[in-house]
């Protein structure tokens, strides 16, 4: 199987002849030509291992925002004790002459968008949510402990195949590693890219050999036996696969040491399913995903989307069935960002750290985007109110929904978003009219007797049932100014309108308003001042006594 020439794709990167002689990682053009004229190694794998202490958790949804941005339909990773291997279908891996444009951004694809320090290939591809060229480099992060010297003297990193036809794929999986051939001076897609990227910024030929430190012979830095394991781990996961659906796409394989896989399978047996499953409403284009084997399923949720349409500036808050482990994503979740919602806030425009931990809601930017989040869902809300109630009505419930925090008492921005966004909550209460109404003309009924305000001229209407019903938000609905209204509240009017109230009543209705007075707190300050008999007559407890009637 012929495959592209990386000697070649190195000299189009800095024109220039390639010294077969200068030792890889000293002074070599390359690393001048990527990272600028002052380009030393020490620094970039000082930045590397500072990178290596985010949590192992965060290089799936790197390397799935990655898969996105080549347009990718698929994402997999497997691992074992030895290595992980990552898969999509998106756009190959370009090795042809780097193309900027006059901003120096790459084209979206360019190889050397891995090879360079803090730099993205998104030029050309406006719907990229990668922004700051880290993302890749979290795979040294795999390497465990002493990763510098692993990097350094071992030469370990990530193996790439990258093909744009099926039959490329077909023959790998069917050939060995004798069988691949460097077709000299090819760079381009129609033959498949296969290197190992040494020293993080140098792509290998496999079987190329190289000076490497202050050695005279020349090593061999891209091996038969690693392109084995690869190729072994490759194999076993297309065993159950429709190779069909692979036309095109990338793989990535990255040797693990035994603490980074233990690692690997606490993140998976930790919350990596749930909030892969909540990104997917975020990057629609993944439609599927499997991690170890297991296929992960879109959260279903209610998606409100907020702002501008463009994809990639739209704000959007997710509401679900249950609390998130976090409540804000760019993307992909901010690990320690827990406030108790029941809905997810995301934002692409959030500033967050390499290690996605914590957002700084002391940056003025990060604070104005969750003020404009507030207001656009205020409005978003206000237009529901219309056009789709039952939806207001299930949002309501999810925003009032709450747990207590530290994070929440210890942030006036978010708590400062929540409570712009309950204010308006508070003038909007569900009615059972399918209408909404002030907290404080909003009642809910803790009997059982039905009660219509209008009998009494009284200006209010009862909570939305699924809000009156609602055991679980009760103590949140009072919470908002929604008040409790017991029955014998109504037993202390005036005999006229008690009389034509409980005139309307059946029987059985009657009889639920005894049970009820009965049941009440009040029953012992509110008797019945004023009784039904059979014949429909309403009667004082002193008239009661001369009567000669039956009581129902």
């Amino acid at each position: 199987m012929k495959v592209r020439d990386l000697k070649t794709y190195r000299q189009l990167i800095y024109n220039g002849a390639e010294n077969e002689n200068t030792a890889i990682g000293s002074a070599d053009g390359l690393l001048r030509a990527l990272d600028g004229l002052n380009a030393r190694l020490p620094p970039r794998i000082d930045y590397i291992q500072r990178l290596a202490q985010t949590p192992e958790e965060q290089i799936f949804y790197e390397l799935l925002q990655n898969a996105h941005d080549a347009h990718s339909d698929r994402f997999h990773a497997q691992f074992d004790d030895e290595g992980i291997l990552f898969i999509n279908t998106g756009d190959v891996f370009t090795t042809e002459q780097p193309e900027m444009n006059e901003n120096e951004e790459l084209l979206a694809g360019e190889l050397i968008g891995l090879l360079q320090n803090n730099r993205s290939p998104k030029y050309g591809n406006n719907e990229a949510i990668g922004r700051f060229g880290i993302g890749f480099k979290l795979i040294y992060n795999l390497l465990g402990g002493d990763a510098q010297r692993k990097i350094l003297n071992d030469l370990q990193g990530p193996i790439i195949f990258s093909w744009s036809k099926l039959s490329h794929l077909e023959v790998f999986l069917r050939e060995n590693g004798n069988n691949f051939e460097v077709q000299p001076r090819y760079v381009g897609t129609e033959l498949p890219l296969l290197t190992k990227i040494v020293r993080t910024y140098y792509p290998a030929n496999m079987g190329e050999k190289r000076q490497v430190l202050n050695k005279q012979e020349k090593s061999e830095i891209f091996s038969y036996r690693e392109l084995m394991k690869f190729s072994e781990a490759f194999k076993r996961f297309y065993e159950g696969e429709a190779i069909s659906e692979y036309a095109e796409g990338t793989a990535v394989y990255m040797p693990i040491s035994n603490d980074v896989f233990e690692k690997l399978n606490e993140v998976v047996a930790g919350n990596l399913k749930e909030n892969l499953q909540i990104s997917m409403n975020l990057v629609p284009s993944i439609k599927h995903i499997s991690i170890k084997g297991e296929r992960i399923n879109k959260e279903e949720a209610t998606v409100i989307k907020l702002g501008n349409e463009n994809r990639i500036s739209q704000d959007a808050v997710l509401f679900l069935n249950h609390k998130p482990t976090t409540n804000f994503f760019n993307f992909f979740p901010a690990f320690n960002e827990y406030y108790g919602f029941n809905f997810v806030i995301h934002s692409y425009a959030f500033e967050l750290p390499p290690d996605r931990q914590k957002i700084d809601w002391g940056r003025t930017e990060n604070e104005e985007v969750l003020n404009r989040i507030a207001d656009n869902l205020v409005e978003e809300l206000s237009e529901l109110i219309t056009n789709d109630f039952e939806g207001y009505v299930k949002i309501f419930k999810s925003i009032i929904d709450r747990e207590e925090t530290d994070n929440f008492t210890n942030s006036t921005e978010v708590s400062g978003f929540y409570n712009k966004v309950i204010g308006f909550l508070k003038e909007n209460v569900p009615t059972d009219k399918n209408t909404v109404r002030p907290a404080n003309e909003v009642f809910i009924n803790t009997s059982i007797t039905k009660i219509e305000f209008l009998d009494f001229n009284f200006n209010a209407d009862w909570i939305h049932p699924e809000l009156g019903l609602d055991e679980d938000r009760f103590e949140q609905t009072l919470s908002l100014g929604v008040r409790e209204l017991n029955i014998a509240v109504f037993l202390e009017k005036e005999r006229n309108e008690y009389s034509d109230w409980i005139k309307k009543m059946n029987a059985e209705e009657y009889r639920q308003l005894v049970i009820d007075v009965k049941e009440s707190e009040y029953s012992e300050k509110s008797k019945l001042k004023y009784i039904k008999t059979i014949k429909g007559t309403i009667l004082s407890q002193e008239e009661l006594k001369s009567a000669d009637c039956q009581i129902i």
